[in-house]
């Protein structure tokens, strides 16, 4: 390195903000794929961040059939998609069978299960420290 603000690690770290621009602008000059065939050529382990719509939409995930469509609980209600497991068996494949508690669904259960009895459960929900269904 030629400019003596990164040459050396302290420097690095003492101008850091100017070497985060550095590298951005430096980023910036290509996409994504030739920085991740770049890195990946000069043997730095790299690729993509991916946001959860590019996650679902990714080629392997979509093969190994790891995101479950559970359909809508109620009608008119967006459906329910969750994520199986990633592994499976030579004779079967771990699913869910049924969808994700809504908020506050159980939380009355788990409370009297605590020892929590039922006029200290309403007040919790009265003041809306819980929510229940």
């Amino acid at each position: 390195m030629t400019d003596p603000r990164f040459s050396e690690r302290e420097a690095r770290k003492q101008n850091r903000a100017a070497l985060s621009a550095e590298i951005n602008t430096a980023l910036a000059r290509n996409d994504v794929a030739h920085w991740v065939e770049t890195l990946t050529n000069a043997g730095v382990p790299a690729g993509p961040v991916l946001n959860v719509g590019d996650v679902l939409a990714h080629p392997q995930i979509i093969e190994r059939r790891l995101v479950q469509d559970l359909g809508s609980i109620d009608e008119g209600e967006q459906a329910t998609r969750v994520l199986r497991t990633g592994y499976r068996f030579e004779d079967s494949e771990p699913a869910a069978r049924t969808h994700p508690p809504r908020l506050g669904q159980h939380s009355v259960e788990v409370l009297r299960n605590l020892g929590i009895d039922d006029a200290e459960i309403s007040a919790l929900i009265e003041k809306g420290i819980i929510s229940a269904q």
